[in-house]
């Protein structure tokens, strides 16, 4: 198994291109008005911000929407990007599909960092190929449609960076022995699981790599 150092320049390239066909490929959310439920969200954030943060705090303790009994989802993770738009957008819908832009941005990023790392493991000699391609594939994937168009399916987006920030963390901890990266590896996780509860795979996936790698742990 390889460990040598990442480079920042490859982190850099690898960055920059996730960015850019993000922008690229979807840079017409911006333009995007609200959909479904989007507008109840924004209003609300909005009105947290102007003074009533308790409503912000019930997000931890209750039901997401707080309103949803018959299916209890608890994604206080929304919430509080919701909350951080409205601090710095206001009502201003562009910011919100900005947001949006940028986790994509971010997963794209994770995605190409998981092909290099894993590719560097099994010494495949082209992985730094292998990044790129994997981010930019993922980058311009028609099925973040949804995700980027839709404030509120910010859900499916922020879970999808945090569990794939925590799995590529795991494999930066496996491949350096870097215990500090598990606990943000860890943290990570949580993160995702705060933001959908379909982030409870990662878990499985990570330990499905450690079978393969007979990590033993």
């Amino acid at each position: 198994m390889m460990r040598a150092p990442l480079k920042s320049r490859y982190l850099l390239i690898l960055a920059t291109l996730s960015l850019a066909l993000t922008f690229i490929a979807w840079g017409s959310a911006l333009i995007t008005g609200l959909f479904s439920e989007d507008e109840n969200h924004v209003l609300l954030a909005n009105y947290t911000v102007n003074g009533h943060w308790p409503i912000l705090l019930e997000s931890f303790t209750q039901p997401w929407m707080q309103a949803c009994r018959s299916a209890a989802f608890y994604r206080p993770v929304i919430d509080v990007s919701l909350v951080i738009d409205a601090l710095i957008y206001g009502k201003n819908v562009w910011g919100y599909h900005l947001s949006n832009l940028f986790y994509h941005a971010l997963t794209s990023f994770n995605v190409g960092l998981i092909a290099y790392l894993l590719s560097r493991q099994w010494q495949y000699k082209r992985a730094n190929e292998a990044g790129l391609m994997a981010s930019a594939l993922f980058a311009v994937n028609p099925l973040a449609q949804e995700i980027l168009a839709w404030v509120v399916c910010r859900c499916d987006g922020l879970s999808l960076m945090f569990g794939s920030l925590s799995f590529a963390l795991y494999l930066l901890n496996y491949q350096s022995k870097n215990q500090k990266l598990l606990s943000l590896s860890l943290l990570s996780f949580i993160l995702a699981m705060g933001a959908k509860e379909t982030a409870l795979i990662y878990p499985f996936i990570i330990l499905l790599h450690a079978l393969i790698s007979g990590a033993g742990q």
